[in-house]
């Protein structure tokens, strides 16, 4: 007997690939941070009751996984804020 509930996991999307979190140890690419915002969407579902989350809550909680990665590989270079991130 299969089941017919879909997991995270057989989530794919053929323009970008399946849904992750930012890798820690590299700057992202677009890519990565579209891969993430899905990431996001499908881990914020359950957590909010709500089938979709508001695209604002993704952007704050990738916004965030970026200003991190950021600010470990920027030590001289200027490091953009968190509101330049949200525009």
């Amino acid at each position: 007997m299969t089941s017919k509930i879909s997991t995270r996991n057989k989530f794919n999307y053929p323009i970008f690939g399946s849904p992750e979190d930012i890798s820690q140890i590299r700057l992202p690419t677009y890519e990565d941070i579209l891969r993430c915002c899905c990431f996001e969407r499908l881990n914020l579902a359950p957590k909010t009751g709500n089938k979709e989350p508001s695209f604002s809550r993704i952007a704050e909680n990738v916004s965030t996984k970026i200003e991190s990665v950021w600010a470990k590989a920027s030590t001289a270079s200027p490091i953009v804020t968190h509101f330049e991130y949200c525009k």
